[in-house]
């Protein structure tokens, strides 16, 4: 008898879960704008920017007045200039991300990744980013935040 309970109420919850899922994707389908696959593909390049090193490739999935905070809490880094010195500033850290997640809805795009920071000599430090995209109308990312703390290092 506790076994047949279990078996439907193991049921009951693989019922719920399921209209759970398809309510949600629904939800999502129901948001579209046409904006969220531009935000994941400008999301998605600025990785593939860091693996091949092109700052000016990076430079170019940014508006003119962009601003990136990096991380959120600290200054901006505002314009082309101002994200070139940035990235200027840290070319000796080698950097390789992978990408675990990215979630987009309208005109942004939420990235979740792990980082190894790899200076000469030195073992690799880990972070793990969530970084926010927001694009504009022609796909440029005008806005970028960048999400870690204390307990993101390793």
């Amino acid at each position: 008898m506790e076994w047949r309970s279990l078996e439907y109420a193991s049921r009951d919850t693989w019922v719920e879960i399921t209209m759970l899922k398809e309510m949600l994707t629904q939800g999502a389908l129901g948001r579209k704008t046409g904006m969220e696959d531009r935000a994941r593909a400008a999301a998605l390049a600025y990785v593939e920017s860091f693996k091949s090193g092109d700052i000016d490739g990076r430079l170019a999935l940014f508006s003119p007045a962009a601003k990136f905070e990096d991380p959120v809490g600290t200054p901006a880094h505002s314009g082309h200039a101002a994200l070139r010195a940035f990235w200027d500033q840290g070319s000796a850290i080698g950097v390789t991300m992978a990408v675990q997640h990215i979630a987009s809805n309208a005109d942004s795009a939420a990235m979740f990744f792990k980082a190894a920071l790899i200076m000469e000599g030195s073992e690799p430090v880990e972070l793990r980013v969530i970084e926010i995209f927001e694009i504009d109308e022609n796909g440029l990312i005008v806005r970028l935040r960048s999400y870690f703390d204390e307990t993101s290092i390793s």
